[in-house]
């Protein structure tokens, strides 16, 4: 069984072969991938999120580190190691494991997991660059994120659109925005590293932390 995991391209051509290329290297790496990064929605307060810490290696390994919070005292903390499967409470040291029953082994981390359009949950983090190039593109202004010159493109996903900006030079996401009537929930990419050696130890429980089986 594939686990979906919510978690909840440039200007021209030469940009676009920048940004297919970090994405097919991402997409196929047997490396690790990293990202901090956070979320707005534009139909609240317009406040931002605290980050998340999100890894990822070989479609078999994800953790996935939320903030805390200190009023429920909860800090959610979800690692995966298929076919184990880790639901912990950081903030109290407790969790719960389960077991994928398969048949196929494979995680999956939605960008949009909690969206009712079916189609917006194969937008992956590390597949950003080849969930776009599966739609027709349209071009987007160029745009200074963080100081970084960055290509953008726009495409729609049956009533949605969905934006995203890469660095021009390094093709990585800095912004990709979803658009829905009138809410709009853009992630902010504070890091994107890929290709990095797979640290294991990342995929397993905190020592000294609580597990039970899950009946």
């Amino acid at each position: 069984m594939s686990k979906e995991y919510g978690v909840s391209k440039l200007g021209a051509m030469i940009g676009m072969i920048l940004l297919m290329a970090a994405g097919a290297s991402i997409a196929q790496t047997e490396g690790m991938l990293y990202v901090e990064f956070r979320a707005q929605q534009a139909s609240s307060t317009g406040a931002i999120e605290s980050p998340r810490r999100l890894w990822v290696a070989r479609d078999k390994y994800m953790r996935l580190e939320q903030p805390p919070d200190s009023v429920a005292k909860v800090q959610p903390l979800l690692i995966v190691a298929e076919p184990n499967v880790w639901a912990i409470n950081a903030w109290v040291g407790e969790g719960v494991h389960f077991v994928d029953p398969g048949p196929t082994y494979k995680v999956r981390p939605m960008i949009f997991g909690t969206t009712s359009i079916a189609k917006l949950r194969g937008l992956e983090f590390g597949r950003e660059a080849e969930f776009f190039d599966s739609y027709e593109l349209e071009r987007l202004p160029l745009r200074t994120i963080d100081s970084a010159i960055c290509f953008g493109f726009r495409i729609t996903v049956d009533s949605a659109v969905v934006m995203l900006y890469s660095d021009s030079t390094t093709g990585v996401p800095k912004r990709l925005a979803l658009v829905t009537g009138r809410d709009t929930t853009t992630i902010i990419y504070d890091k994107y590293e890929y290709d990095l050696p797979v640290d294991t130890l990342l995929f397993r429980p905190p020592a000294g932390c609580l597990i039970r089986m899950k009946k």
